[in-house]
Formats: C-alpha cells, sequence, structure tokens
C-alpha cells in the first residue's frame, strides 16, 4: 500500500547504472583498445543532464526516522543529531545541484551510463531547463556562453570525439509550464481551479496545432527567447554544433550526431492505476486528470499523446538535417508515474529494485512549512531508474549502425531493446 501525503498547493514541474542490463545490438565495428580514450559528448536539456537521478523511486516518507526514504534518495547524507541531511553534490555536479541550477549528474545522466557500458568517456553540456537558443549562442543558468561556445572551448584541448548526443526542443515548446498549469487546474478545487484548467487546455490546443513550427524555428512563440542571429529552433540548434565540430576540424563523417527524443512521463489514462482524486494526489502524487474525471480534460492522455507527435517532429528534423535518430517514446515503458504495476518501495530492499518501481519522478508539493522532497524541477523528470534505462539506450544506439532507431523497454524482463528503423529514414553520419 502506498504511504500518504499531505496535500498541498504544486509549485512546478517538468522542465522541459540500474539492474538493466544493455542488451545486444549490431556492431559498430570493432571498438578499438584505445576506446577509453574517446569521447560521447552531451548537449541538451533535463532530459540529458540527469535531473532527478537523485531518486531510486518515489517515497513519500518525510518522518525523520526515514530520512533516506527507506534508501530512495541518494543524497541523504547520514548524520548524528536531530532532522534529515542531504549532500547534492553525491548526485550532481558542484555548481550544478542548487536549486535553480543545470542539475547535471556526473555518474547518473544517460551519457554518463552509456560511457560506463561502452568504455568511453564522457563529456556533459547539458543544462535542466535549456532550449534551443541556449545551445545556438544565449548563456543559461550558471552557463555563462551557449553550450556550442562551451563545446568549441573544450575541443581546444583537442579530445578524441567520438559521437556527439544532443536533446533538446521540449523547452522550446514550454512544456514544463503547461504541465504546471495543469496540475493545478486539477489540485485545486473546481472554481478555484477553473483559470489554471483553462490555461492548460488553451495551451494544449496551441501546441497541437503549431508544435511543428516551434521546434523547426519557423514559428516563435510568445514565450519564445531571442538570439543574437535570429536563429532559433531545432534545426539551428544542430547547424550550431556541426559548425563547431567543423571549426575543430572534425568533418563529415569522422563523428556520429545523434539526436535523441522523449519518453512521455505519464500513461495514457487507461493505464492509470484506478483511483480517484484524493488518491492521485494525496497519494499517487500523479495530480493529472483521466477521461474518467467529470468536467476535465483527459491530461494523462494528451501528454503522452503528445510526446507521440513531439518525437516524430524531432524524427523528421533528423532525417532532414542527415543526423542520426533515436526515439525513446517507449525507453520506460511499464514504469510510467501511476502506471498499473507498478508500486512506491516501502522498504531498502524494494528500493534496490528497478523491478516494479516508477522509472519517473513524481510531483512532490513545495509550501512552507509542510515537509517536501527534492527540487520542484525533478517532478516528470526519469529518476535514477530511468536515467539508467535511458543510459542503455544509449549504449546501444552508440554501439550500432542505425540511422535511425527506436529503444523500446520489454515490460516482462525490464530489459531496452533498439529497433532498426532506419529503412525509413536516409542515411545520416
Amino acid at each position: 500500500m502506498r504511504p500518504h501525503k499531505s496535500l498541498a498547493a504544486l509549485a512546478a514541474v517538468l522542465a522541459a547504472g540500474s539492474a538493466l542490463s544493455v542488451a545486444a545490438s549490431p556492431a559498430h565495428g570493432a571498438i578499438r583498445s584505445a576506446a577509453a580514450e574517446q569521447y560521447i559528448v552531451m548537449l541538451g536539456d533535463s532530459y540529458a543532464s540527469g535531473e532527478a537521478a537523485r531518486f531510486r523511486g518515489n517515497n513519500a516518507s518525510d518522518l525523520k526516522m526515514r530520512c533516506s526514504r527507506h534508501n530512495t534518495d541518494l543524497a541523504y547524507k547520514p548524520t548524528i543529531g536531530f532532522g534529515c541531511h542531504y549532500d547534492l553534490t553525491k548526485v550532481y555536479e558542484p555548481g550544478t545541484e542548487q536549486e535553480g541550477q543545470c542539475h547535471r549528474s556526473p555518474d547518473h545522466a544517460p551519457i554518463a551510463v552509456a560511457a560506463s557500458a561502452l568504455d568511453l568517456k564522457s563529456k556533459n553540456f547539458a543544462c535542466s531547463g535549456a532550449s534551443s537558443p541556449h545551445i545556438i549562442d544565449q548563456p543559461f543558468k550558471q552557463q555563462e556562453v551557449s553550450q556550442s561556445r562551451l563545446l568549441a572551448a573544450w575541443l581546444k584541448s583537442r579530445p578524441k570525439v567520438k559521437a556527439i548526443v544532443l536533446s533538446i526542443g521540449g523547452n522550446d515548446l514550454n512544456l514544463s509550464d503547461v504541465a504546471k498549469e495543469c496540475v493545478k487546474g486539477y489540485v485545486k478545487p473546481d472554481t478555484a481551479g477553473a483559470s489554471d484548467r483553462k490555461r492548460c487546455h488553451e495551451w494544449q490546443n496551441w501546441l497541437d496545432g503549431n508544435y511543428k513550427g516551434v521546434l523547426d524555428g519557423t514559428k516563435v512563440p510568445h514565450w519564445g527567447i531571442p538570439t543574437a542571429s535570429g536563429a532559433r529552433g531545432v534545426p539551428s540548434a544542430i547547424k550550431s554544433v556541426r559548425k563547431v565540430m567543423k571549426d575543430a576540424g572534425y568533418g563529415d563523417g569522422t563523428y556520429d550526431f545523434y539526436l535523441v527524443s522523449y519518453p512521455p512521463p505519464v500513461p495514457p489514462s487507461a493505464q492509470v492505476i484506478k483511483s480517484g482524486w484524493a488518491w492521485r494526489v494525496k497519494t499517487g502524487s500523479c495530480p493529472l486528470s483521466t477521461r474518467d474525471d467529470e468536467g476535465h480534460r483527459d491530461d494523462f492522455t494528451w501528454f503522452n499523446t503528445f510526446a507521440k507527435k513531439l518525437n516524430a517532429g524531432l524524427g523528421s528534423i533528423a532525417a532532414a538535417q542527415h543526423v542520426r535518430f533515436m526515439d525513446q517514446g517507449h525507453a520506460l515503458d511499464g514504469h510510467l508515474l501511476c502506471q498499473q504495476g507498478t508500486e512506491h518501495p516501502e522498504n531498502a530492499a524494494q528500493a534496490g529494485s528497478d523491478r516494479k518501481s516508477e522509472w519517473v519522478r513524481f510531483v512532490t508539493y513545495h509550501i512552507a512549512p509542510l515537509p517536501s522532497q527534492g527540487s520542484p524541477q525533478e517532478p516528470l523528470h526519469p529518476n535514477y531508474w530511468g536515467q539508467a534505462a535511458l543510459g542503455n539506450c544509449y549504449a546501444q544506439m552508440i554501439r550500432s549502425e542505425y540511422t535511425a532507431a527506436s529503444c523500446i523497454n520489454n515490460e516482462t524482463s525490464n530489459h531496452q531493446t533498439l529497433r532498426n528503423d532506419s529503412t525509413t529514414r536516409p542515411s545520416a553520419r
């Protein structure tokens, strides 16, 4: 039975190595014995930085004798005395660990998991909350220049780059604020939440009709971030990274360039654990509406379905820009937030297993003096188990010769496998 949590107001949500084993995939030629000297490089947003890798599943315990939340909180720091103590640098790089910072995990981000599996080195420039302008020419958070410029500066040390991986687009679409409005509209009483629900559904409708233009940079929404060059969108982000690599002496064919997509954080409503408002808000911590909520839109299904649209749009951009593409839309299947068959770990043994855990961070409530867990940046992101699954996907992708592929979690074995989609798209390198 899942633990009960006190209801409070929502603060914030989604910003745009586990027991899992790396399944066999087509060899990308033999990785040289000097492979450990090669780097795989990550640029992008929270799905690349390792946001929410702090938690091995979702546990609502905030009692002092359970400060580690049944060993789900990797930042827990045992101390003598009263109170719970946490060291965020156990999970996130120093200087990126605080609220409002990049939350970059050196050990648990997908690129780090993949590098370990492949005996390669990794370099991660990703920052939680980043959008395409922050790849191209805009600084962000504690990054004083864009990620492309950070890459250019690092390349001056002449590292050997095997592959570039880019995760971008979700924050161009402002999905974090859309999710926030939807959750507030569900949590609040009907009258109080009416304006939030209205904004949620207006934004959903706008994105359904305009997401392609935002992704390719031809449409700038009202929340758009200006860039010095006027360029924005995923194609421009790809071009900016490619130019940096060319200027550093990496011509076409000397490294692999991958664009990756996003797994949805929630299942469609038909797969949500059967429950009412009180359970979903107070216990399950997945406060979104389903098709069974009278007077509400089916937000679970919208977010799940929109992820498929987003991923298809990114796949089309990858093909047009001649970069490789991996669709991660099914990488966390069976372990989405409040999906049927998942459980909250109730003891340390359960926390050490991915078998029935959710692989997505639940929505926690941040309002004093009520207890809360972690950062409001972390909800609705892949947690420790989810990051490990995505890292396994990355490793298989980098090993393979596929120009386009889908990573799919086998819900029985909890292993990810790579499906070759290359026949549907032109060769890219």
